[in-house]
């Protein structure tokens, strides 16, 4: 039996990030993705300089772009 795949957040709204998503999971993500990019722009800290949080860059690039849902 195969598992049926979710819609990535981005997929749940009309705008990513900026149209809130009536999926509440979907708007839960989509505020996960704008509290992340406000947390990056606050410490000055690049994406790619997440990878000393312990996140790998890649991954936050697709939680703020809609197309990953983050942990």
């Amino acid at each position: 039996m195969s598992k049926t795949q979710r819609p990535a957040p981005a997929d749940l709204t009309q705008s990513w990030p900026n149209v809130s998503s009536q999926d509440v999971a979907g708007e839960t993500a989509r505020l996960r993705a704008i509290n992340l990019l406000r947390s990056i722009t606050r410490s000055d800290m690049t994406i790619p300089g997440g990878d000393i949080a312990g996140i790998d860059e890649g991954t936050i690039r697709n939680i703020l772009k809609g197309a990953k849902w983050p942990a």
